[in-house]
């Protein structure tokens, strides 16, 4: 069974090929999994409150002190933070291929030429993250230390995927 038959885009399989290396099988690929409506709306909701107690701290602020006219400047640029982070999340998700190789993982930005890709080791999976309906997040780790670099965001199936890694991974 070929991975690439009805996953994706007829654009994306072709990048995902295009991607391979020599000697590299494609054992999965896909894409972010629909977002959960609830948490869509609940970090939006979450993003606009803070705003808000944002600005009506920098309001009273300004309109009590002559300090507060300089904080006014800074407030409303540091409480559109939370809003643009869900976007930018959403918006980079959507965009982004993952795939898994005998060699490797890799996420393939569709609107761009880049490619970020890491080496199938041992301890490359740092973690998961378990969702209803079997979605979760798949973390990465490249380093001596442990640290998280990357993650496969909500797609299906993810037990069977960090299996699938896992035992590559076992298998080089």
């Amino acid at each position: 069974m070929n991975p690439l038959d009805g996953a994706l885009s007829q654009e994306a399989a072709e990048r995902v090929q295009a991607e391979l290396r020599s000697g590299e099988v494609l054992h999965w690929v896909g894409k972010a999994g629909q977002v959960d409506i609830a948490a869509l709306v609940g970090g939006y909701f979450f993003a606009l409150a803070w705003m808000a107690f944002v600005l009506l701290i920098a309001y009273v602020i300004y309109s009590e002190t002559a300090l507060g006219r300089g904080i006014w400047g800074v407030m409303v640029p540091i409480s559109l933070l939370g809003v643009l982070f869900n976007y930018r999340l959403i918006h980079k998700t959507g965009r982004t291929v993952y795939m898994v190789t005998n060699h490797r993982v890799a996420w393939i930005v569709l609107h761009r030429k880049r490619v970020l890709s890491l080496a199938l080791t041992a301890s490359v999976i740092l973690g998961t993250v378990m969702r209803r309906g079997g979605h979760g997040d798949i973390v990465f780790t490249h380093d001596t230390d442990g640290h998280a670099e990357n993650i496969f965001r909500n797609i299906p199936n993810v037990r069977r995927v960090a299996a699938l890694i896992n035992d590559l991974a076992a298998g080089r």
